[in-house]
């Protein structure tokens, strides 16, 4: 069973767990409709839809760019450098346009010749060969051996839209099932761990949708997915708008 799919049947148990009128997932609309998009899930009188959200814009995409390179980087000098260097890069530097197989080369080469002289205060870098952006260093002696990289949160975060956005063009798959006096449920998933919890997605739906959530959607869930064993399933509860 995929991903998506294990998720979907926990929290179809977490359901009927809870009191709801539903035993397991019936039907899987989206692959049985090959016509149109469809939604994910039916069980009993429950149309649900699964989806994803980043923190971050495009947090996934860039993150895979960055870590994949980064981690290499690590897990060479773990234990081989005399003292702790970190490194902070810009977020946007995790752009797909960057190759980043030649920048952690340009990285590892100039930790080679310059690590022992970065200074124990932060030290901001710039027009390092094949390292096309600035950057911030810091040697600590007392640290725990080894190279760290890590991206500062950038202060401005469209969240609020890309949510808004994002439940309205998911409603629109739930619309015609709501249209059938089913209850649509749309199940909004995140796994960051650093950056996102059940109180800062609720926050986020109020800034979304001020006046409440549209009349078509009847529940509105987060999923905080630490791993596939470790998911913890939070409803939204409208506040009364005075």
């Amino acid at each position: 069973m995929d991903i998506n799919k294990l998720i979907l049947t926990k929290f179809v148990n977490h359901l009927a767990n809870n009191g709801y009128d539903c035993v397991k997932v019936d039907r899987w609309p989206d692959e049985e409709n090959r016509q149109s998009p469809d939604i994910d899930a039916i069980a009993g009188r429950y149309a649900i839809e699964h989806t994803s959200i980043d923190t971050l814009y495009d947090q996934r995409k860039r993150g895979f760019y960055f870590e994949g390179v980064v981690k290499k980087i690590e897990a060479k000098y773990k234990d081989n450098l005399p003292f702790m260097v970190n490194i902070s890069v810009p977020y946007d530097s995790t752009k797909k346009k960057f190759d980043w197989n030649k920048i952690g080369k340009s990285f590892q080469k100039w930790i080679e010749d310059q690590a022992k002289q970065i200074p124990e205060q932060f030290f901001e870098y710039e027009n390092i060969e094949g390292i096309p952006f600035k950057f911030i260093a810091q040697k600590i002696e007392a640290g725990v051996n080894g190279v760290f990289f890590s991206r500062p949160v950038p202060e401005d975060n469209n969240l609020p839209e890309r949510l808004k956005n994002l439940v309205l063009r998911k409603i629109d798959k739930l619309d015609p099932y709501k249209d059938q006096n089913m209850d649509t449920i749309l199940l909004v998933e995140s796994n960051d761990r650093a950056l996102m919890n059940n109180g800062k997605f609720f926050q986020t739906v109020r800034e979304s949708f001020s006046e409440g959530l549209p009349i078509s959607l009847s529940e509105l869930w987060f999923v905080h997915r630490i791993d596939i064993d470790n998911l913890y399933f939070y409803k939204y509860v409208c506040e009364e708008i005075e």
